[in-house]
């Protein structure tokens, strides 16, 4: 049996009786433990209408629940001016020029575009839909980011301690320091190690306030505004004294690299404020002084993946602070200095700090984790198609079915019909800021299994990216909760510099989102679809529990924020194809040959189809009392506006409230979307 997930009993305490509580404005639902396949031979196919199946098109009534957007289309002109720029480079103005709906013609509705919803993001998000209800493979699951973990000073109770004492070393003791190496003809790189202090370290450690004494010149403390991690040239008058602890060295004297006798490079990391640069303080004091390469040695090689496996790590923060190492590659410029473990003979893991990140180990491999190495096996590889790709066809991948095939639904735009009493258009605005997903959490990413040895009230005892792939696996498909119509998504209190201009603009982006109650009409062809498969494309529109609850999809932007709530209404049209060729004319009309359809048969159909291709253990009488169609229930179920709610599904802070808690460091475990809220 797959890993199955269990929900931690009781809040996180910190030593001083702190409660902590994992939540987050997502949740996932499991993966189908087992998979159903169709037959490629039992596909209908293009070239005729096969007897048996069904024709026709649904008529879909789409009405905004909550604030919706999806992003314009550059015209040729805007395209021109704008369209190799990163979105970080772009100007306020053509943030601005960016920021209206997407439309395709020139009508307009209260002084705009008349909006539009694309066919391709309706069918985008119809089909995730029909790959969770049709028990489909999970897709497109990221060999990127690569994993990679620090514990610096982590509690004995941390998961990741023992992993990353085991190469690091108690106080960073098994880390070297030398300087990296580009062969340009070969594209191999080297670290060429430190010469050693009289010691026999490779590096030393100063303080930041004795360097202040110093003046060094262009010497950024750790409290400094415009703090940055840098590395500066220098040279120094050192002399070795004895102690307590026995035999250090100890720097009388600092300056640039002609000042003195002695030279090296002082090398500064990051002050552990990058998300707080006010009056908060840094938590670091001290500084990294190396001696230069020592030619003597013979430079140790890095090997490809281990570069690769850096590149694929870095984070924003990492590929735009560390200019003085190189433009956005991290710390990997030639002759900067660096950190670095050895292990038989060749660099494992490097940094630009002595407590650098290394990776998460895949067990069995000396290379890191991906979050696509925790998918299992039988979501993974060459295999028969499944219901998703039955009805929507695929292209040739890795994983997934051989071959292709066309798809037998084709989804048109959503057009405008009418707005609410409030109108269409909320005001042009600037949305909160949304960090990148971070998988890297691996409390809620990954499955804690309690008969696996991953009990998540033990905080030790978690599963992490380490942890062997026969004890876990990836929680499932992301979705993310309905939070009313008026969610908290606009950003406040911006900041601004002394021109009044607004501080961090590059990570804003403006947007002019719809209103919730304005109602689009849309329409999806289908051909040859057999009966189960009408019923699980139905399923996935109308979302039919029967439970007189309300469920809606989400589209667009701002899903995390609340954004993009839609709820749908479709209708059924058959046509009878034999009917339709049969005769031309029906009195003085065309012969249509169609008909509203009850699509009742056609869910039953389908509901049957999967619960006779599950295994007994996990058949209840009806596919709604199924666990993972509950789960996708419970997260498609629409919430009006609740600050309870809100509280229970925003994401954790770093800082937060008048204590300025760290909610993540406790390691709290999501539950599933059965315990939100409860």
């Amino acid at each position: 049996m797959a890993p199955k997930h269990t929900n931690p009993t009781r809040p996180r305490r910190d030593r001083d009786g702190n409660r902590y509580t994992a939540r987050a404005p997502y949740n996932f639902i499991p993966l189908a433990e087992e998979i159903v396949h169709v037959d490629y031979e039992d596909i209908p196919k293009h070239n005729v209408y096969k007897e048996g199946t069904l024709t026709g098109w649904i008529d879909c009534q789409i009405e905004t629940k909550a604030p919706t957007y999806i992003r314009g289309m550059m015209n040729e002109v805007v395209f021109a001016a704008q369209g190799l720029k990163k979105p970080d480079e772009l100007t306020v103005a053509e943030k601005k020029e960016r920021a209206p709906f997407f439309a395709t013609g020139d009508k307009e509705v209260e002084g705009r575009l008349r909006p539009v919803i694309p066919g391709s993001s309706l069918r985008g998000m119809i089909r995730q839909m029909v790959e969770v209800l049709g028990y489909g493979r999970i897709r497109w699951v990221a060999d990127k980011p690569k994993m990679f973990i620090r514990a610096v000073a982590a509690s004995k109770f941390d998961p990741l301690r023992e992993p990353y004492d085991q190469l690091i070393g108690r106080f960073a003791k098994n880390v070297n320091a030398g300087y990296l190496l580009h062969d340009e003809k070969e594209d191999k790189w080297y670290i060429m190690p430190a010469r050693r202090w009289p010691t026999g370290e490779q590096y030393i450690k100063i303080k930041d306030s004795q360097i202040q004494k110093f003046g060094l010149p262009d010497y950024l403390d750790f409290n400094h505004e415009d703090y940055r991690p840098q590395i500066h040239a220098v040279s120094f008058e050192p002399e070795t004294k004895r102690g307590k602890r026995g035999t250090y060295v100890q720097i009388n004297a600092m300056g640039d690299r002609d000042a003195y006798r002695i030279k090296g490079n002082l090398v500064c990391a990051g002050n552990m404020l990058e998300a707080d640069r006010g009056s908060t303080k840094s938590p670091r004091a001290r500084q990294v002084l190396m001696l230069l390469p020592n030619s003597k040695q013979t430079a140790v090689a890095i090997p490809d993946h281990v570069i690769r496996d850096y590149l694929d790590s870095l984070t924003p923060f990492q590929r735009e602070e560390l200019s003085d190492w190189s433009s956005d590659k991290g710390c990997l410029g030639h002759l900067k200095p660096v950190f670095y473990i050895v292990r038989d003979g060749k660099v494992l893991a490097f940094g630009h700090s002595p407590n650098f990140r290394i990776p998460a180990l895949i067990d069995g491999e000396n290379r890191a984790a991906t979050p696509y190495d925790f998918v299992p096996n039988n979501h993974k590889g060459r295999q028969a198609p499944d219901l998703a790709d039955a009805i929507f066809g695929w292209v040739e991948e890795v994983d997934g079915p051989a071959g292709s095939r066309a798809g037998r639904v084709f989804f048109g735009d959503a057009h405008f019909v009418s707005a609410g009493k409030d109108g269409v258009w909320m005001e042009e605005m600037i949305p909160k800021i949304l960090a990148s997903p971070k998988p890297s959490t691996f409390q809620h990413y990954l499955v804690q299994d309690k008969d696996e040895g991953h009990d998540p009230d033990r905080n030790e005892q978690l599963a992490h990216y380490g942890s062997s792939r026969s004890t876990t696996q990836i929680r499932g498909v992301k979705h993310y909760w309905h939070r009313g119509k008026n969610p908290d998504f606009k950003a406040r209190d911006l900041e601004k510099d002394k021109d009044g201009k607004i501080k961090n603009e590059s990570q804003l982006t403006r947007m002019v989102p719809l209103k919730p109650d304005v109602t689009f009409s849309s329409r999806i062809h289908f051909e040859n679809l057999k009966p189960e498969e009408l019923g699980l494309l139905w399923w996935a529109l109308a979302l039919p529990a029967d439970d007189n609850k309300t469920y809606c999809h989400k589209i667009g932007m701002g899903k995390p924020l609340g954004m993009g709530g839609v709820h749908i209404k479709p209708t059924l049209t058959l046509t009878k194809r034999p009917k339709r060729y049969q005769t031309l004319f029906t009195g003085e009309q065309w012969q249509a040959a169609e008909e509203m359809a009850n699509p009742q048969t056609y869910i039953a159909d389908f509901e049957q189809y999967i619960l006779a291709k599950v295994s007994s253990d996990e058949r209840p009488p009806r596919f709604t009392q199924m666990e993972r169609i509950r789960m996708l229930l419970a997260m498609l179920t629409w919430h009006e506006d609740d600050p309870a709610w809100t509280e229970a599904t925003r994401y954790m802070e770093i800082e937060y409230g008048p204590r300025r808690l760290n909610e993540y460091k406790e390691r709290p475990v999501l539950p599933d979307p059965l315990e939100i809220g409860k």
